[in-house]
């Protein structure tokens, strides 16, 4: 018979992974977090609430998703204005990085960003 997971076996599992992303246009490494599913889940709601033409979203998920070593947000959510003024593609290089790294597919981004048009087998209920 299987052992089951308890809850300090679920609570200690590694579920939230660290990525370095080198970043040329700022001369170094950072680290982007794995989000939390509530975070991710709260993210993507964000990025759905933009149009097809907006990508206000961007500085968002950058503030988001860079850490320091100890886990910290580098940004905190009064610096999305700051993080707008960045090199943009080191913040679009640093966004990618975050939506990937946080399962965040081809698919997903499309429709947060209103370019996808649902299958004929989605429409059904």
């Amino acid at each position: 018979m299987p052992g089951y997971l308890d809850k300090s076996g679920i609570l200690s599992a590694d579920t939230r992974p660290r990525l370095a992303l080198e970043v040329p246009e700022w001369e170094g490494t950072v680290l982007i977090r794995r989000l939390g599913g509530l975070e991710r889940l709260r993210l993507q709601f964000f990025i759905q609430s933009f149009g097809a033409e907006s990508l206000d979203w961007v500085p968002r998920v950058v503030a988001e998703g860079l850490i320091d070593e100890d886990g910290a947000r580098l940004f905190a959510d009064d610096e999305l204005g700051t993080i707008a003024e960045l090199s943009p593609s080191a913040i679009l290089r640093v966004a990618n990085a975050v939506l990937a790294h946080n399962k965040f597919g081809d698919r997903e981004v499309s429709t947060a960003q209103g370019e996808f048009e649902p299958s004929r087998s989605s429409d059904t209920p």
